[in-house]
């Protein structure tokens, strides 16, 4: 029984060694922790929440109100009392090259948005769950949690290993180390652990929850490409150059409104005449906002595109709620078998005390029995 204690020690340290190779962790996990550390600062409540609570609406109702603008320029600039049709105005904007971004916006906005939607509501789901995992001690740490301890078991092993061979009187140490390294091989998961000081037990299952959630369908129907993919990014990015380019084309289409009308006014005149115009309020809203509402989506759909292929490395690595027991099977197995050992070495340990005893003894009785007949 010892010798197999041992040999399942030996098993155990070079099945940690392999482990990391096995699951390609060496590449993959600092994959992931640069997907982590590019997506913090968007991945938070305040941002996923801005996203979903603020801009989105937003912009679907300053982009919405454009044909308000137009249908209200056309009175202003026209016989001052009768204001275009929503009709008459959406039908003006589709006939003016130069707001072709514009027109592309009104006509397709829900098709737009809908995915783009989905994936903000996806964000604010995962926070907590991303919050979770970003604080687990970074990702190109995990393949040495296997390592280290896989080569210490091993070097214990062989040591045991060979002073059975030799039949020596084994110390205790390695066992020792043995049986700690199992224990905290057990005790891991459910330790705090830095930077953020959570329990991998309690994140992993979140972990693969978010990572499930952006492997989803972009626009929330089955079939389509996933959030996280190189197919969406461009999808995305294309819709926000169109958004972008719509958002140039707000003010000139009121000049646009005006020269029907034989008037030519500035840009600053078109403007000004938005902010005026209570109805407008959300239309001059997304004119004055939208370049930070742009600054803030751009940058979060170039980390998205940048980290396509960092997502699909995490991806393939071991489901997230695994790995508690990836140290958990292994440390039982290893501190089982340590204490076979040192229960093994406390009995062969008495053994030779009793023999040794009964040898003293032995030798002490014949010594009396040699005196006695010395004396008769």
């Amino acid at each position: 029984m010892r010798k197999v204690a041992i040999w399942l020690v030996s098993v155990v340290g070079v099945g940690l060694l392999v482990a990391p190779a096995v699951f390609n962790m060496w590449v993959r996990a600092p994959r992931g922790a640069e997907m982590i550390s590019d997506f913090t600062p968007y991945m938070t409540h305040a941002r996923a929440t801005q996203y979903e609570q603020d801009y989105l609406p937003a912009i679907a109702v300053g982009f919405g109100g454009v044909p308000q603008a137009v249908s209200d320029a056309s009175a202003r600039y026209g016989d001052g009392v009768h204001p275009w049709s929503y009709s008459r105005a959406a039908s003006f904007l589709q006939s003016q090259p130069s707001l072709s971004a514009l027109s592309y916006v009104q006509r397709n906005f829900p098709t737009m948005a809908a995915p783009i939607s989905n994936m903000v509501g996806v964000m604010v789901r995962d926070v907590g769950d991303f919050k979770g995992v970003a604080g687990l001690p970074p990702f190109w740490l995990f393949p040495l949690f296997f390592v280290l301890p896989g080569l210490i078991l091993l070097v214990v092993g062989v040591m045991l290993l060979r002073r059975e061979r030799a039949s020596q009187p084994a110390g205790r140490v390695p066992q020792w180390i043995a049986l700690i390294i199992g224990a905290f091989l057990v005790v891991a998961p459910f330790a705090p652990m830095p930077p953020g000081w959570v329990l991998m037990w309690l994140v992993t299952p979140g972990g693969a929850h978010m990572i499930d959630d952006f492997a989803g369908p972009a626009n929330g129907m089955p079939g389509s490409a996933a959030i996280m993919s190189d197919a969406t990014a461009n999808q995305f990015n294309s819709y926000l150059s169109y958004l972008n380019a719509g958002h140039r084309e707000i003010v000139p289409a009121v000049q646009a409104v005006a020269a029907q009308f034989g008037q030519s006014i500035s840009a600053a005149e078109a403007q000004s005449f938005i902010a005026g115009d209570p109805k407008l309020a959300k239309v001059n809203d997304i004119v004055n906002r939208f370049p930070t509402m742009y600054a803030s989506f751009h940058g979060m759909l170039t980390v998205m595109a940048k980290d396509v292929a960092d997502y699909e490395a995490v991806r393939a690595l071991p489901r997230f709620t695994l790995f508690p027991w990836f140290f958990i099977i292994p440390g039982l197995i290893v501190a089982v078998a340590a204490a076979l050992i040192l229960g093994s070495d406390s009995k062969a340990g008495g053994q030779r005390e009793y023999g040794r005893v009964n040898e003293l003894l032995g030798t002490a009785t014949t010594g009396r029995q040699t005196a006695a007949r010395e004396r008769g």
